[in-house]
């Protein structure tokens, strides 16, 4: 499925003097710089950008330059970097340096799939450099779920490319961008659900998905195969860490008991992805939820902002932090993107990953005629973040 986030698209490339290289210039791409050779754009119309946080394939023609980077599969990891001083997103090559019909592409094509990149994840339980330096990701298992509880993944789309929708003046609320693990979680028929993102978990995990022939499969060598299987017979039951943060949240608990069919979404954060908040260890560890969205699966509706944050504080609920909530500008959204987390008991001098702008007006735009609606609530990374995680 395609994500705005880090779809590959052909961009044009328009470049100013780098004011500290010589032979280096700056492209501005959707309120993103990138810096590049200069002598790679002469005569170059248009490019190939890759947004950072993605993968992609040394053995595509364009990208071999960076093998050396590469990991076991032939990916190179594209981040967001400082080149002379000044801030570069991502990776931009000219058009022409790709192989195949790519030449006759147009601005706004998405390539990603064509190209063979592919997002980040660093517990990607397909990686074989994941799963050779970390032993396994022990992922919890999928369970069947009723039909109503097919919901679609949750996505947010990048600010940046779609802010064009949003009117400036209008009420919007700012909230911070929690890093952690997405979960969901719902009571349907007297049975509690909890989930990531695009699937619904076990509460506790016997990892059958993890055999000799999946670990084969994957490269392993023999010997670090029955060490695998070893450690997996001899540890105890561990709790996936959704139901852990869930568990550590009794007044969630009880939300979800006295309000059947609502579906509520959340970071798991604390110490479960790059920015570790150091908050007080629990009963059940040291991750806690912050709920971001609540999903009426009777009214088939999102709950808007304001009902969001009413519900929480009516009932107790930790949510990710209200940085700002009022007319909507894009001088506000660039003040508030970057700056300290503003999580109660995180730990001091914790950055915070980003914003969600999410306009009280709740509605759906559509990119291009013929492409699927998108919800009008839109993340913006910090710098900060970008800079010290990817």
């Amino acid at each position: 499925m395609s994500n705005a986030t880090h779809d590959v698209k052909v961009v044009e490339v328009k470049l100013t003097k780098h004011p500290n290289a010589d032979k280096l210039s700056i492209a501005q791409i959707e309120g993103w710089t990138c810096v590049v050779r200069t002598e790679d754009f002469i005569n170059q119309r248009l490019g190939e950008w890759v947004p950072p946080d993605n993968l992609v394939n040394t053995s595509v023609k364009g990208f071999e330059f960076l093998l050396s980077k590469a990991n076991q599969e032939g990916y190179a990891r594209i981040k967001a970097v400082r080149l002379r001083g000044e801030q570069s997103f991502g990776l931009l090559v000219p058009l022409s340096s790709l192989e195949g019909s790519f030449h006759s592409c147009k601005p706004e094509d998405i390539l990603t799939e064509q190209l063979k990149v592919k997002h980040y994840n660093p517990l990607d339980n397909d990686s074989v450099e994941y799963l050779s330096k970390k032993g396994v990701f022990l992922s919890s298992p999928s369970i069947p779920v009723p039909a109503i509880l097919d919901l679609p993944k949750y996505d947010l789309e990048p600010y940046r490319s779609y802010s064009k929708h949003l009117q400036e003046g209008e009420p919007v609320f700012i909230f911070e961008k929690m890093d952690g693990t997405s979960a969901r979680a719902v009571v349907l028929d007297g049975t509690l659900y909890v989930g990531s993102r695009n699937r619904w978990v076990k509460e506790f995990d016997d990892c059958p998905h993890i055999t000799r022939e999946y670990l084969q499969s994957r490269g392993l060598e023999e010997d670090r195969i029955e060490e695998i299987l070893q450690k997996i017979q001899n540890q105890k039951k561990t709790r996936d860490v959704r139901w852990a943060a869930l568990m550590n949240c009794p007044e969630l608990l009880f939300y979800l008991e006295a309000h059947p069919n609502l579906v509520v979404y959340f970071e798991v954060a604390g110490n479960t992805n790059c920015i570790k908040y150091g908050f007080e260890s629990a009963p059940f560890g040291p991750n806690f939820p912050f709920v971001f969205d609540i999903y009426s699966l009777d009214a088939n509706t999102w709950f808007p902002p304001s009902l969001l944050y009413l519900s929480c504080i009516e009932h107790g609920l930790p949510m990710a932090p209200l940085v700002y909530c009022g007319e909507y500008s894009e001088k506000k959204v660039m003040e508030v993107t970057d700056g300290k987390t503003c999580a109660r008991r995180a730990k001091e001098g914790v950055i915070r990953e980003g914003i969600v702008v999410w306009p009280e007006n709740e509605r759906t735009f559509c990119e291009k005629p013929g492409r699927p609606e998108k919800r009008l609530k839109l993340k913006n990374v910090s710098v900060d973040f970008l800079e010290k995680y990817r």
